[in-house]
């Protein structure tokens, strides 16, 4: 196949940069007269695929497993893309030229510049080999071998200049299974030595900031373009809603074909959790990794970082309880739904403590409404098709992952130079062991769900309950004012010195757990109550139920947890057990700890009325007024 170059039909070669080039993309974009770079791309950094199995040098892919040499994948606004290189034979590669120049020419799509013809491979020999490809290049990324559709067409670009705008590709339904297909599938005919790259293009307004550090990894957010040459059998697939475009030709003819893949890889299989997280990530790890990553992650819980949380804790408990209590005032004592306070102030703390930032309240309600959106509790349906709310779920988490990389590559550079750690991301950061990105990123979306929504759960839960027992609050108060000046800063010794109120919550967890049902995987069979349960089965612990095996269990009594007391607190454990029990469960005991202690030495409230909330997490809403008490 031969191809006319740029200078052959009249204009000058175009001195295009082969490397990997961070920053420099108005050059880049100035090819044969071309348009300039648009304003919104501007400053973006490009990776450059060139030769067979190149693989970028100066920017690292991490991946958990082993990858071929002769495949290269990036990640732009967590949109993950693969070049496979060298999978497809010369034998192929003939007939599949053959096939196409037997193929009528249609030129009727005016938009583009590229004439089509059209492939529908209904014995499937097509099908069949980019399928053993893909499953072969691919296999160290997934299990699930993508399928390829069999609707077809062969682009072909005869002029140089011939572009693609920036653009997402459309969804196909098979016709065959009614699936939607998930990625685009592009395997390039012909060599362009320079020009004609598509490119995966930053998604600028999701709040990825360009410039940041490439993340090549399996989940991860880059904000750098991934720009791929076309080479003849090279195959490169990317998610439809990734932002591409076609940069404009310099080599003529550029001939490509463009298929479907359905990929279930990045589609939800029933467990939110899984896609929420990647794939390593502690709380899904198999046994066998599950120890070192948890030991990994346990060093931001010791004992002497535990203590080190405490003055932050102590301050902006103390701030939130008194512009709650301000507010009150204000509104002259009549009660308002608290709900949307206590989550602020659950989310401050989270992202105060755990990552080491305070952003503007502007900045932190977005992130609460992306944190909330990611979780995706709510998304009956696990596909990730537009229109759906596990779209906007698995969208609002790359948005948060953007945020959480920014951050993360801010706090490194910080520490590099002096700053003091002070926050449970720093203790990650300044470990030798350093963590990945990937699990970095991990750390802050599990840290900021676990501390966000089971905290804003269980502290309305407290002001329910404790609203329902005067003499539980008068005897409570009484013993932090015997305690504590209300001044001085809180620290172990005088937490320990306030074991009544360090017990209450556990009531309160008892009768009102935020989690009513915890799930095991079996690896092992299994004997529970005489039952034989066969390995790889589901368990599930009612945690709800088994708090009601107490005497009298619709009574809050504040002694059943006390050390004199012959209650059993292993009877319900509210954080889980054994190896998989829940790594934060101090710090959260402190955060409620403190809560309680500034809350009944410094003010008073009250509860006008409740709402039982069931879903996604088990709560009392609360109404009503908080006071200073002036002391």
């Amino acid at each position: 196949m031969t191809n006319q170059t740029a200078e052959e039909v009249g204009q000058d070669t175009p001195e295009v940069a082969v490397d990997a080039i961070v920053g420099e993309s108005p050059k880049l974009w100035k090819l044969e007269g071309a348009k300039t770079c648009p304003k919104d791309h501007e400053g973006t950094g490009w990776v450059w695929v060139e030769e067979e199995g190149e693989v970028i040098d100066d920017l690292s892919f991490s991946s958990p497993t082993w990858q071929p040499d002769n495949v290269t994948t990036a990640c732009v606004s967590g949109y993950v893309g693969h070049v496979i290189d060298g999978a497809l034979s010369n034998k192929f590669l003939a007939s599949l030229d053959e096939t196409r120049l037997g193929l009528p020419l249609d030129f009727e799509k005016k938009k583009t510049a590229a004439a089509r013809r059209f492939l529908h491979d209904s014995e499937g020999w097509v099908c069949r080999e980019l399928e053993r490809a893909l499953a072969e290049g691919l296999a160290f990324y997934s299990k699930v071998a993508p399928r390829v559709l069999p609707w077809m067409r062969f682009l072909e670009y005869h002029e140089v200049e011939g572009a693609l705008p920036p653009h997402t590709d459309a969804l196909v339904k098979c016709k065959d299974t009614a699936q939607y297909s998930t990625h685009t599938l592009i395997v390039f005919a012909s060599d362009c030595p320079h020009g004609g790259e598509t490119v995966m293009l930053p998604t600028v307004a999701s709040g990825v900031t360009a410039n940041s550090k490439a993340c090549l990894c399996q989940r991860g957010t880059g904000s750098e373009c991934f720009a791929v040459r076309p080479v003849c059998g090279r195959i490169f697939c990317f998610p439809h809603q990734c932002l591409h475009e076609g940069r404009p030709t310099a080599v003529v003819p550029k001939i490509l074909l463009r298929a479907e893949l359905v990929w279930d890889n990045q589609m939800c299989s029933g467990q939110t959790l899984e896609y929420m997280q990647d794939p390593g990530a502690f709380q899904i790890a198999g046994h066998a990794e599950y120890g070192g990553i948890r030991t990994l992650n346990g060093r931001a819980f010791t004992d002497a970082q535990l203590d080190s949380y405490l003055p932050l804790l102590q301050e902006l408990t103390a701030k939130h309880l008194s512009l709650w209590a301000a507010a009150g005032k204000r509104g002259q004592g009549q009660p308002r739904d608290l709900f949307f306070d206590i989550k602020l102030y659950a989310f401050d703390m989270a992202q105060t403590v755990m990552l080491g930032v305070e952003f503007p309240v502007e900045k932190t309600d977005r992130l609460m409404r992306l944190l909330t959106t990611t979780c995706g509790l709510e998304a009956l349906i696990h596909l990730e098709i537009p229109g759906l709310l596990w779209h906007k779920s698995m969208s609002s988490r790359r948005q948060l992952v953007g945020e959480y990389q920014q951050l993360i590559d801010t706090r490194r550079e910080q520490l590099k130079v002096g700053s003091k750690p002070t926050s449970m991301l720093d203790a990650m950061l300044t470990a030798d062991d350093v963590n990945s990105d990937v699990e970095l990123q991990d750390f802050c979306v599990a840290m900021m769900f676990a501390g966000h929504d089971t905290t804003l759960s269980t502290m309305q839960s407290v002001l329910y309950w404790l609203s329902k027992q005067p003499a539980v609050i008068a005897e409570l108060r009484q013993e932090v004012l015997a305690e504590w000046d209300g001044s001085s800063q809180l620290i172990r010794e005088t937490l320990g010195k306030v074991p009544k109120a360090k017990r209450s919550p556990q009531e309160v967890w008892r009768l009102t757990p935020p989690v009513t049902i915890i799930n095991r995987n079996l690896e092992e069979e299994a004997v529970i109550d005489g039952y034989l349960v066969p390995k790889g089965w589901t368990v599930s612990f009612a945690a709800a139920l088994v708090g009601q095996k107490v005497e009298q269990p619709s009574e809050f009594r504040m002694g059943r947890y006390l050390v004199d007391q012959t209650f059993e607190p292993w009877i319900y454990g509210v954080f889980g057990g054994g190896t998989r029990m829940c790594m934060g469960y101090k710090f959260a005991r402190d955060e409620m700890l403190v809560f309680m202690i500034q809350l009944l030495r410094h003010f008073s409230f009250t509860v006008t009325s409740a709402q039982a909330i069931k879903f996604p997490f088990n709560y009392w809403r609360v109404s009503g007024t908080f006071f200073s008490n002036g002391v």
